[in-house]
């Protein structure tokens, strides 16, 4: 017991290190997922909660974070351009949904709003970075590969939430590959899957199938060249 407590107290210390703004409600609320989660000891503090963040977990939702894993909510460094109340973060998970992070750490930074739905599914792939005003709905199942980095105001939805035709399905899965880069302010809609190594350019309209190490933008999107590499 004495080990385990030493061994939270380190890793508190090192989230202060790091930056993460640690409050007691952010404390409560760290060690609370962390307990709640499976895949990794608690003490060990799989799910890391920093700054002014909204925390509503149904006790019958299941938070999964994979051995060598870690799920951030709240940090990142643009939190001085935002607003009092663009800056909260936000988690909501409806009873019997899931979140699974797989592969190292993920990080939602300031703002970003993630909000699941009974029974849905989200998945996140280590090493991805969503910056600050993210918002991601999910209805039925949204993946996120591993390494992607995207820019701030993205939206990332399954589902319409209103019919607007009858013969068109009202959500539909979202499936987005490793190593892609969704540009400011992008909007991926349901039913849009993009290849890993993909490109989508700032303020771009997703719907549909973007093959893999494209470059693509507009509303809606379309492949403006191939084979693309790209870093930061």
């Amino acid at each position: 017991m004495i080990g385990r407590a030493l061994h939270l107290a380190r890793r508190v210390r090192e989230a202060h290190r790091n930056g993460f703004r640690l409050t007691p409600m952010t404390v409560f609320n760290t060690i609370r997922l962390s307990v709640r989660a499976t895949g990794r000891p608690w003490y060990e503090l799989p799910v890391v909660i920093s700054g002014p963040t909204l925390v509503r977990v149904s006790r019958l939702a299941t938070i999964e974070v994979d051995r060598n894993s870690r799920l951030v909510i709240g940090s990142g460094g643009t939190r001085q351009i935002f607003d009092a109340d663009r800056t909260r973060a936000a988690l909501v998970i409806a009873p019997k949904a899931r979140v699974r992070v797989r592969g190292g750490q993920v990080r939602l930074s300031w703002g970003t709003k993630v909000r699941l739905s009974p029974s849905a599914r989200l998945e996140l792939g280590g090493g991805s970075f969503l910056n600050a005003g993210c918002l991601v709905f999910v209805a039925t199942s949204v993946t996120l590969g591993e390494r992607c980095n995207v820019a701030w105001g993205v939206t990332i939805m399954d589902t319409d939430f209103h019919v607007v035709d009858a013969d068109r399905a009202r959500m539909a899965p979202v499936a987005i590959g490793d190593d892609v880069w969704l540009g400011a302010d992008v909007l991926i809609l349901q039913g849009s899957s993009i290849g890993s190594g993909t490109v989508i350019g700032a303020r771009s309209v997703v719907r549909g199938s973007i093959p893999e190490r494209s470059l693509a933008v507009g509303q809606p999107a379309k492949v403006v060249r191939s084979n693309v590499d790209w870093q930061i």
